[in-house]
C-alpha cells in the first residue's frame, strides 16, 4: 500500500475513533424530543413482555405503532442495570448508533471511490449539523439512517459474476433490511434497492439459463422472507401479524393523519397538506454550502466510466426518496428528519465532487480547491461550536441563518432547547420546591427527570412560577413571543433566533 493511502486511512481510523468519546460526552446537553417519552415507554412495555414481567403486550394505538423500538428495548434493558438519568442513557446509545452511522458513511465512501473519499465523507457527515443534531436525541429516524448506510454498503459486495449473492451476502442483507424494518417499515424500499441492482447485473450479463435466473430468484426471496421473519422482533404491534405488518404501515403511514401543524415559508400547514416544495425547500436550507456544491461537482464525475454506475447509484439513492414521498403526498413535519437516511448518500456524492475537482483542476488551481474544502467544512463546524446543543436551528448562510428564518420555520421543532431553559433556572441555586408548567408538556416532563427539586403541573396551577414555552407555532405567535417583555430567560442561536422562553407565566397569553 502505497505511503499516501495509508496515511489516509490511519486519519480516517484516527478521526472515527475521536468522534464516538466526543459524541457521547456531547449527548449529555441535548434535551428530550417529542416522541422519546412515547418511544421509551414501547421499550419498556416490551421488554417487561419479553422477560415474562408483563403478561400483556402494551401497544396503543396512537400513529407511534407503526414503528418499531429496537434502540427503546436496548434502552430499558440497560435501564434495569444503570442508575444514570432514563435521557441521558438513552442519548448515550443513540449517539452510538449515530456514530455508527458516521463511520459506514466514511466506509461507503471508501469502497465506492477509494480511501480520500471515505476520510473526507466523515469530516462531512461529522460537520453537519442537522445530522449530529439528530445523532444525539432522535430514536427513528437516526437509527433508520445507519441501517440505510449499511444497506447500501452491503449492496457493494453484489457481485458481478452468477448468481451475483453469495448466500453469505443474502444472510448480511436479511439482517440488515429486517433490523430496518424494526425501525420502521421504510426498510421495505431497500427491497426495491436490491432488485433493481440485481436486475441491472442481469441485464448486463446478456441471455442468462432459466437454471440461473430460479438461482438469483430464490436468492432474492430468502433475502426477502428472512427480513421480514425478523422485522417484526422490537415492533410490539407487529407480534399479531408479523408477516402483514411491514406492508401494512407502510400503505399507513404514507398517508398518516397527524393532526399537527407546521409552519413552512411563513404560512401554516396541516401535515396531510404540504407543498410539493416542502422537502426540495428544506434540503437548501439545511445542507451546508460545503455540500450543496460538492454534489454539483460530483456530476462531472459522470465522466469517469469506472466510477460513473458508482455516481448513478448514490444519485438514485438519494433522489428516489425524496420523488418517492413527494409523488405519494407523504406525510411529513419536522423539517427533514424523515429523510435523514439520504444524508450519507449525498454526503458520499459531495465527497466524490470535491475530490473529483481537486484532480481535475490544474496543478496550480488545487490549493485552492483545498482552501475551498476547508473553509465550507468550516462554515458548518462553527456552527455547531457556537451554538451547541441546537445543531438542529441550523439554516446555511446562504438562506439566511437561523435568523433569517425566524417565524418562517419551524426551528427547534421538537423541543431540545427546553433542557437549556430549565437549566439556567437549575442555576439560579433555588433547592426548594419550584413548580414548572409550559409547553408541550410531554418534553418537559421528559427534561425534569434530572432537576428533582423541580415539579411539573399544569399551567393553571397558583403555584407555578415559571412558564417554559417553546418557540413553535404559527408566524404570529413566534413573532409576539419574540416582542413579549416579560421573558425572563430566552434560549436563541448564536444570532438570535428564539428557540425557547421562560417567563412567570405563558407569554402568549398576556
Amino acid at each position: 500500500m502505497p505511503d499516501r493511502a495509508r496515511g489516509v486511512r490511519a486519519a480516517f481510523v484516527i478521526v472515527a475513533v475521536a468522534l464516538l468519546p466526543a459524541m457521547l460526552v456531547a449527548s449529555k446537553d441535548f434535551g428530550a424530543t417529542w416522541d422519546e417519552p412515547q418511544q421509551r415507554a414501547k421499550g419498556q412495555h416490551l421488554f417487561a413482555y419479553l422477560i415474562g414481567a408483563s403478561p400483556v403486550l402494551i401497544d396503543p394505538i396512537d400513529g407511534a405503532h407503526l414503528y418499531g423500538a429496537p434502540l427503546d428495548l436496548a434502552c430499558a434493558a440497560l435501564e434495569r442495570v444503570l442508575t444514570i438519568d432514563p435521557y441521558v442513557l438513552r442519548h448515550l446509545v443513540i449517539a452510538a448508533a449515530g456514530w455508527l452511522g458516521l463511520v459506514l458513511c466514511g466506509i461507503l465512501a471508501n469502497q465506492l471511490f477509494g480511501p480520500p473519499h471515505g476520510l473526507l465523507a466523515l469530516v462531512l457527515l461529522a460537520v453537519s449539523p442537522v445530522y449530529m443534531a439528530h445523532a444525539m436525541n432522535n430514536p427513528k429516524d437516526i437509527p433508520f439512517a445507519t441501517a440505510a448506510t449499511a444497506l447500501l454498503l452491503a449492496l457493494t459486495r453484489v457481485g458481478n459474476s452468477k448468481p451475483f449473492l453469495s448466500w453469505r451476502l443474502v444472510l448480511v442483507l436479511a439482517l440488515i433490511i429486517g433490523a430496518s424494518l424494526n425501525v420502521r417499515p421504510g426498510g421495505l424500499l431497500f427491497v426495491g434497492y436490491l432488485a433493481v441492482l440485481v436486475l441491472f447485473r442481469i441485464l448486463s450479463a446478456g441471455p442468462l439459463p432459466l437454471s440461473t435466473l430460479a438461482a438469483i430468484e430464490l436468492r432474492l426471496a430468502a433475502v426477502v422472507v428472512g427480513a421480514v421473519a425478523i422485522g417484526w422482533v422490537a415492533w410490539p404491534w407487529a407480534y399479531a401479524n408479523p408477516l402483514v405488518a411491514p406492508f401494512r404501515a407502510l400503505a399507513e403511514l404514507g398517508h398518516f393523519g397527524w393532526g399537527g401543524t407546521i409552519l413552512f415559508d411563513g404560512r401554516t400547514y396541516a401535515g396531510t397538506s404540504l407543498p410539493r416544495s416542502y422537502v426540495p425547500q428544506w434540503f437548501w436550507l439545511v445542507l451546508s454550502p460545503v455540500v450543496l456544491v460538492g454534489l454539483a461537482l460530483s456530476l462531472l464525475r459522470l465522466r469517469e466510466a469506472e466510477i460513473r454506475g458508482q455516481v448513478i447509484a448514490m444519485w438514485g439513492a438519494m433522489v428516489f426518496p425524496i420523488v418517492y414521498v413527494i409523488g405519494t403526498h407523504a406525510t411529513l413535519y419536522d423539517g427533514i428528519r424523515h429523510l435523514l437516511f439520504v444524508l450519507p448518500p449525498a454526503i458520499v456524492l459531495a465527497s466524490a465532487g470535491w475530490i473529483g475537482a481537486g484532480r481535475l483542476a490544474r496543478p496550480m488551481a488545487r490549493p485552492a480547491v483545498l482552501v475551498a474544502v476547508s473553509v465550507g467544512v468550516a462554515e458548518p463546524a462553527m456552527f455547531q461550536w457556537r451554538n451547541h446543543p441546537n445543531q438542529a436551528a441550523y439554516i446555511q448562510p446562504l438562506a439566511g441563518g437561523p435568523r433569517a428564518a425566524y417565524a418562517q420555520y419551524d426551528l427547534d421543532y421538537w423541543g431540545n432547547s427546553m433542557l437549556q431553559a430549565l437549566s439556567h433556572l437549575d442555576r439560579q441555586g433555588r433547592r426548594e420546591t419550584v413548580y414548572v408548567s409550559g409547553w408541550p408538556l410531554i418534553v418537559l416532563q421528559a427534561d425534569l427527570s434530572r432537576f428533582p427539586h423541580m415539579k411539573l403541573t399544569e399551567p393553571g396551577d397558583p403555584r407555578v412560577t415559571h412558564f417554559v414555552r417553546l418557540a413553535r407555532g404559527t408566524r404570529d405567535e413566534l413573532l409576539r413571543l419574540d416582542a413579549s417583555k416579560h421573558l425572563e430567560v430566552r434560549v436563541s442561536t448564536a444570532d438570535g433566533a428564539l428557540l425557547c422562553a421562560v417567563a412567570p407565566t405563558d407569554p402568549l397569553r398576556h
